[in-house]
C-alpha cells in the first residue's frame, strides 16, 4: 500500500488550486490569498490517497480506520 497526500486550497468556497504536493507551498497560497482577499474564509484542505495493490493493502487499510 502507497498512502500519500496532496492540498487543496479554497477561498470564499472557490477552489484556487488543487494537487498541491506540498503542504508548505498551499500554506503560503493561503498566506497570499489571505492577503489579497482580506476578510474571506480560505481553507486548506488535505487529501489522503491510498494506493492500494492487493487483498492485504485492504486488510492493513481496515485497521487505519
Amino acid at each position: 500500500m502507497k498512502i500519500s497526500r496532496t492540498y487543496e486550497v479554497w477561498t470564499g468556497g472557490d477552489m484556487v488550486e488543487d494537487f498541491i504536493s506540498n503542504r508548505g507551498v498551499a500554506i503560503n497560497l493561503a498566506i497570499r490569498e489571505l492577503t489579497e482577499n482580506e476578510g474571506v474564509e480560505v481553507v486548506v484542505d488535505e487529501v489522503i490517497h491510498y494506493k492500494l495493490e492487493n487483498l492485504k493493502d485492504i486488510e492493513e487499510l481496515g485497521k487505519e480506520i
